[in-house]
Order: structure tokens, then sequence, then C-alpha cells
């Protein structure tokens, strides 16, 4: 029997279910496209720290930079912008001149720095990518086709029964529901990841080798204690969070305002948060869409 023909309660009581379930399916397809997979990767004792926080993210590759020219007293906080103050320190990474050039033109914010870094955005992107730390443009593409594909046809059946009952002058509400929540869904898996899975398993290795120096960032009572270099490492590997303890709060407040979602990199930055909290929006979707008709047959 043709589903489109269904009542209302019959087409949901299978639609629901399909739909997470299809979209469960589309996210561990990205998850399996994220290629290349592996161990860790051995990055060395000496690893660039803007490497490192390019590959949480091109957000926290910004937010590094920013907090060790704040920490040498090259940056302010002016409210929710950023400005020069003082001189560039002399042993400035390329990223760190970029900032400070952009912050030295206008009142710079985390967006506009975005805006205007992203030759130096796509530089690391190029680097870690060379290392299949970051997807590669081709496989971006594949990983925002496929799965896409297999669950918009999943969508399109909804859109098709919707359109059925519309015709028949059926109910259609919670249909309508379903379908706009799956949509939500569908912007996630089509959205560029950033890190493959290969880079995963780095950045979480990398994580564990240096909780040490998370440990010293937190208890450090001196701005002597930690140098530009290592804050941005730990900037890099695990969040402005760790500025608060430092006594830079409002740099905190400015890179991340309360109720912000956190960094673009997972990416990863972006691939696993979005998965999950996509999983989550559909589940809550299909609840909803369970309780009612859908344009039923004769």
């Amino acid at each position: 029997m043709n589903p489109l023909d269904w009542t209302g309660p019959e087409f949901l009581s299978l639609y629901v279910p399909l739909l997470i379930g299809s979209l469960g399916v589309a996210f561990f397809l990205r998850y399996l496209l994220r290629l290349p997979g592996g161990e860790p990767l051995h990055l060395g004792k000496r690893v660039d720290p803007y490497e490192v926080a390019a590959l949480d993210g091109p957000d926290t590759l910004i937010e590094a930079a920013i907090a060790s020219l704040f920490h040498r007293n090259a940056l302010r906080t002016e409210g929710r912008t950023l400005a020069t103050n003082g001189t560039l320190p002399s042993d400035a990474a390329p990223i760190e001149r970029s900032v400070f050039e952009s912050a030295a033109t206008e009142e710079a914010t985390l967006a506009s720095l975005s805006r205007h870094l992203k030759p130096d955005i796509e530089h690391f992107r190029r680097r870690l990518a060379s290392k299949g730390l970051v997807v590669d443009d081709a496989t971006a593409l594949r990983l925002q086709l496929i799965p896409s594909l297999v669950y918009g046809a999943i969508l399109l059946l909804g859109l098709a029964k919707i359109f059925v009952g519309l015709n028949r002058d059926k109910p259609v509400f919670f249909l309508v529901m379903a379908v706009g929540v799956g949509v939500i869904g569908l912007l996630f898996l089509t959205a560029r990841p950033w890190r493959s899975r290969l880079g995963d398993a780095t950045l979480k290795a990398l994580r564990d080798e240096h909780q040490a120096l998370r440990t010293t960032v937190m208890a450090a009572e001196s701005s002597q204690a930690v140098s530009g270099k290592d804050l941005a490492l730990a900037v890099g590997l695990f969040g402005p969070s760790l500025l608060i303890p430092m006594g830079y709060a409002d740099l905190r407040q400015m890179l991340r305002p309360e109720g912000s979602s956190g960094s673009s990199g997972d990416s990863s930055s972006s691939s696993c948060s979005s998965s999950s909290s996509c999983s989550s929006s559909s589940s809550c979707g299909g609840g909803g869409g369970c309780g009612g008709c859908g344009g039923g047959g004769d």
C-alpha cells in the first residue's frame, strides 16, 4: 500500500521514527567520511601553538592570538571590542601581527577579525589539510552531499505527504512541525566540516599531553609565570575560560559572552557537537510530531 495514502496517524507512526533514524544514519555517515582516520599524529615536542589552535577551529586560532597579545600588553579591551595598546612585540608571530594591525585600524571584534584574517585562516587550513588533520575541499563536499542526500530523501517523503494532505483537505500541522524540525537537521548536515577523524584524535592526544600546562595557567597568580606562547597554546587547547584565573575575565567575556556557543572548531569544531545538538533537536521534533495527524487518506 502506498504510504502517501495512509491516514495521518498511521503515516506519522512510521515517518517520525524513520526521520530520526535517517538523521542518525546521516550523521554516522558524516563521521565515517571525515577522512583520514587513524592513530593520533605526533607533532613533535616543539608544537606551533597557532597550528594547534587552528586545529580546534578558526575562532580558537584568533582567540589564542588575541590572548597572547593581551597578555603582553599589546592589546586592551574596550567593552566588547579590542584596541591596540602600545607596540607590537618584536617576536610576534604572523597571525599576531595580522590581529594587531586589524585592531589598529578599527574597533576589532572576533567577528570582524574573522573576516579580515581569512588569508591567515586559509594558510593554517592548508597546512593542517596537508597533514590530514582537517578535511580538504573534496572530502568536505562529499561530507556535505552524501549524508544530506540520504536524509533529504526522507524529508522529501514528508513534503510529499504534506501536499497530499493539503489537496485532500486533511490536517497536516504535526507533519509540518516534524518536517520543519527535520530541516534544521539538514542545515547541520550541509555545514562544512573542519577536522578529520585524525584531527579529532590528534587534538585529544594533545590535550591529554598538555594537562600540566593547563594546571600551570589556571594556578598562575602572576603574568610572569606564563609566556605569551604558552598562553596561546593553552587557549588553543582548552579555550579562553583559562583566562579567568589569570585575571583576564574582561577579555574572556569579550571573546565569548555569556550564553554564546563555543568554538567553531568542532568544529570539529565543529562536526561532533553539531551532530549531538542536531540529533537532540530532531528527537524533540519527532516526539512532537507523534501526537497528531498528517494528511490522511480516504
